[in-house]
C-alpha cells in the first residue's frame, strides 16, 4: 500500500546508472541504524518503490521551499549509491508510487503545487522514463493507493468519498463505489481475503474514527467497526496472522495531538482493540513503516527513535541507533537483502534533508 498524505504545502535525462553520485560510506556492519548515502535531491512526501532489480525509485517530493519536486533518482543497493533516472512528467509531492505486476511503477495523484492533480504516469525500469497514462475523474491529494489481489489498483478519497481503479491492462480509471465519509490523510490496507480497510483519516466534520471494508467483487464500501480513538496521519500493516496493526497518528490538534498508541484489528470479528504503545509519539509515518522478512513491522517516522514491533510478543522495541532529527514524510523500503532504505522527511522547522539511513534488523 502507498498513501498519499501531506500537510497543507502553504504549511508546511539521464538514465539510470549513467551519474557521478557522491562517495559511498562504508556498509553497515553491526544491527542498527547506521547513516546511508545521501540523496541528490533533499525530499519529503516522496515516493520510494522496490524495483524487480533490487533498485530503489525515488519520485517527486518537496523540497526545502515547500515546491514539488519533478526529479527522480534510483538507489544501487551493491553500488551504495544514488543515480539519477528520468524526470516526471508533472512536479508531485504527496502522491502514490506503487510497483505493477509489469515491473512498472504508477505514479498517481498529489499536488502540483497548492492544487491537487488527477494526472498519473508510469515508470519504465528498462528505458527509465515516465510516460503519462490515464488520469482519475477527480484530483486527489491526502487520499490512499492500494494494490489489490487482482494487480488492480484503488484510489480512495483525497478529499472526497468518490474512489477510483486503475487497470494496467487498459492504462485507464474506472469509477466504483463511494466511501461512506469523505477522508484525507486515512489508510487502505490490503486484508488476506482481497477486501480493503479502510480506517480514520480526516474531513471538515474534523478527524475520524470511522472504519469501513471494500469488496473489489462488488465494488462497495460497508462499516466496520471503529478505532479505538479517531486518527489522520497514521500507519496501518497488515501483520503475518492477517489481522492488521494500526498506529500513531494524531487528532485535531495536529502536532500538539500526536499518539503513541496503537491498535489492532481483527477482521474475522471486525473490531479494533487496543495494542501496545509505541515508545514514540508518531504521526505523517505511513511511508516510513516497513514490514521485514520475520514478520516484524518497523516504524521510522515521527522521531529520531527506530522501533519494531513484534506481534509474537506483542511489544515493541527501540532498535539500536537513531535519525539525526524526527522526520515527517520520509520513506522506509525494505529491500532485497532484508535491510531497510530510510529516505528524506522533513524535520519540525518543515525542512526537507537528502539524508538516509540503513535499518539492519
Amino acid at each position: 500500500m502507498r498513501t498519499l498524505v501531506i500537510s497543507s504545502l502553504t504549511a508546511l535525462t539521464l538514465l539510470a546508472g549513467t551519474s557521478k553520485a557522491t562517495e559511498a560510506p562504508l556498509a553497515p556492519t553491526a544491527t542498527g541504524v547506521s547513516p546511508g548515502t545521501p540523496m541528490r535531491v533533499p525530499r519529503a512526501a516522496h515516493g520510494a518503490t522496490l524495483l524487480r532489480n533490487g533498485r530503489v525509485l525515488i519520485t517527486g517530493g518537496m523540497r526545502a521551499d515547500e515546491q514539488p519536486l519533478a526529479s527522480a533518482e534510483v538507489y544501487d543497493r551493491r553500488m551504495r549509491r544514488f543515480l539519477r533516472t528520468g524526470s516526471l512528467t508533472t512536479r508531485r509531492v504527496g502522491h502514490a508510487a506503487l510497483r505493477l505486476r509489469s515491473g512498472r511503477v504508477l505514479v498517481v495523484g498529489g499536488w502540483g503545487g497548492s492544487a491537487r492533480l488527477a494526472s498519473a504516469e508510469v515508470y519504465d525500469p528498462g528505458t527509465g522514463r515516465f510516460r503519462r497514462t490515464g488520469s482519475m475523474a477527480e484530483p486527489r491529494g491526502g487520499g490512499a493507493a492500494t494494490t489489490l489481489a487482482d494487480g488492480r489498483v484503488l484510489v480512495t478519497g483525497g478529499p472526497g468519498s468518490s474512489a477510483e481503479v486503475y487497470d494496467p491492462a487498459t492504462g485507464r480509471f474506472g469509477a466504483t463505489g463511494a466511501m461512506g465519509a469523505q477522508r484525507v490523510a486515512h489508510t487502505a490496507t490490503l486484508l488476506r481475503d482481497g477486501r480493503v480497510l479502510v480506517t480514520g483519516g480526516s474531513n471538515a466534520s474534523g478527524v475520524l474514527a470511522a472504519a469501513e471494508l471494500y469488496d473489489p467483487r462488488t465494488g462497495r464500501f460497508t462499516p466496520t467497526g471503529a478505532l479505538t480513538v479517531p486518527r489522520h496521519k497514521h500507519t496501518a500493516r497488515r501483520l503475518p496472522d492477517g489481522r492488521v496493526l494500526i498506529a500513531g497518528g494524531s487528532n485535531d490538534r495536529d502536532w500538539q495531538g500526536r499518539y503513541a498508541s496503537t491498535e489492532i484489528y481483527d477482521p474475522a470479528r471486525e473490531t479494533f482493540a487496543p495494542a501496545a504503545p509505541m515508545a514514540a509519539q508518531r504521526f505523517k509515518l505511513d511511508e516510513a513503516t516497513a514490514v521485514l522478512r520475520d514478520g516484524r513491522i518497523v516504524l521510522a517516522g515521527g522521531s529520531t527513535r527506530v522501533e519494531a514491533y513484534d506481534p509474537r510478543r506483542e511489544t515493541f522495541t527501540a532498535l539500536r541507533g537513531s535519525l539525526d532529527a524526527p522526520r515527517f514524510f520520509s520513506t522506509a523500503t525494505l529491500l532485497q537483502d532484508g535491510s531497510v532504505l530510510i529516505a528524506g522527511g522533513y524535520d519540525p522547522g518543515i525542512r526537507p534533508t537528502n539524508r538516509t539511513w540503513l535499518l539492519r534488523p
